[in-house]
């Protein structure tokens, strides 16, 4: 879990149907956001020749999540 680009905690996820849950108060003002990065066993994908090299153990990656965003910032 990345809280506004840097680390904020690691979770493991285990059995038939992981999941994660976390909670944290973000600050007052201001904006925060999370993001989620997945880690996993590195798996080669024989339709993108080299990718593995490049993605290494990510599995996957959300898109940031806004907590007090201003449009008018």
């Amino acid at each position: 879990m990345i809280k506004n680009g840097n680390p904020f905690n690691t979770y493991q996820a285990k059995g038939k149907a992981p999941f994660v849950e976390f909670t944290d108060t973000p600050a007052a003002i201001g904006r925060t956001y999370y993001r989620v990065e997945v880690q996993g066993p590195i798996a080669a994908y024989p339709q993108v020749p080299g990718s593995m090299a490049v993605t290494g153990n990510m599995v996957g990656l959300s898109n940031p999540i806004y907590f007090n965003f201003d449009p008018n910032f």
